[in-house]
C-alpha cells in the first residue's frame, strides 16, 4: 500500500472508519472555530448569535463526540439554558470562551482561559514527584520545557515525551496556548482526556501554576 493511502484504508483495503471519524471531527471543530471568529469580530455575542450557536451544537455535536471543546461548550450552554434563556452575563462568558478558542483577545479581565482550564482536574490534585511520571505540553512561564523536565527529574519524577496510560500527570504550560486546537499540544490533552474517559487511566491534568506551586513546596522541604 502506498503512503498516499496510509491511514485511509484498513488492512483489507476498505475505508478506515476511525480515520474518517477523526477527519469529520476535525472538520467539525474547524467549522466551530470559523463560526466563533465571526461571532467575536464585533466584540460581543448577540442574542441571535447565542441562539445560532445553540442550534449548531444540537446539529453537530454528534460529529465530534470525543472532542472536549465541543463537549465542554455543550455542557456550559446546557447549564446556561436551565432557565430557558442565555442572558447578557452568560453571553459575556460565551464571548470570552469563543475568543480564546479562536485566538482572539478576550475582554480585559476575562476570567476564562479556554485552552488551559478546560480539561483540568478539579479540585486540584496533590502532586507527588517521587517515582511519578510527568508529560509536559505547551510553553512554560517557569522556563523552557527542558528546564522544567530537569526540575521534575531533580525531584525524583520521570518524564514521558508523549501521554501514556501510565502517565501520572499531564502539565499544561501557560504561555502561547491559544493554538492548541489541532497541534501536538492539543493532541496530548485530547489523548489524556480520552484515556481517562475510555480506558480509566488515572492521569491528572494540571495547569503550570499548580505544578509550579507543588515544585516550590517540595523544593522547600528538601
Amino acid at each position: 500500500m502506498s503512503n498516499f493511502w496510509k491511514g485511509y484504508l484498513d488492512v483489507d483495503g476498505q475505508p478506515n472508519r476511525a480515520y474518517h471519524a477523526a477527519r469529520v471531527s476535525d472538520r467539525t471543530v474547524d467549522e466551530l472555530i470559523g463560526m466563533a471568529k465571526g461571532f467575536v469580530a464585533d466584540g460581543e455575542i448577540s442574542p441571535g448569535e447565542a441562539d445560532a450557536l445553540v442550534r449548531w451544537l444540537k446539529v453537530n455535536q454528534a460529529l465530534a463526540p470525543d472532542d472536549f471543546v465541543v463537549k465542554h461548550l455543550t455542557k456550559r450552554i446546557v447549564t446556561m439554558l436551565e432557565d430557558g434563556v442565555i442572558d447578557a452575563e452568560e453571553r459575556k462568558e460565551l464571548f470570552e470562551i469563543l475568543s480564546e478558542l479562536c485566538g482572539q483577545d478576550a475582554a480585559p479581565g476575562a476570567a476564562h482561559s479556554f485552552s488551559t482550564t478546560l480539561p483540568l482536574d478539579t479540585p486540584y490534585p496533590n502532586i507527588c514527584f517521587a517515582a511519578a511520571t510527568f508529560c509536559l505540553t505547551g510553553k512554560f512561564a517557569c522556563g523552557t520545557r527542558t528546564k522544567c523536565q530537569q526540575v521534575v527529574e531533580k525531584l525524583g519524577g520521570v518524564n514521558h515525551k508523549v501521554v501514556r496510560l501510565d502517565t501520572n500527570y499531564l502539565v499544561i504550560g501557560s504561555i502561547g496556548s491559544r493554538d492548541w486546537i489541532h497541534t501536538s499540544y492539543g493532541r496530548k490533552i485530547e489523548k489524556a482526556v480520552n484515556y481517562k474517559e475510555k480506558k480509566g487511566a488515572s492521569i491528572a491534568i494540571v495547569c503550570e501554576e499548580h505544578w509550579a506551586e507543588a515544585v516550590w513546596t517540595q523544593t522547600n522541604k528538601m
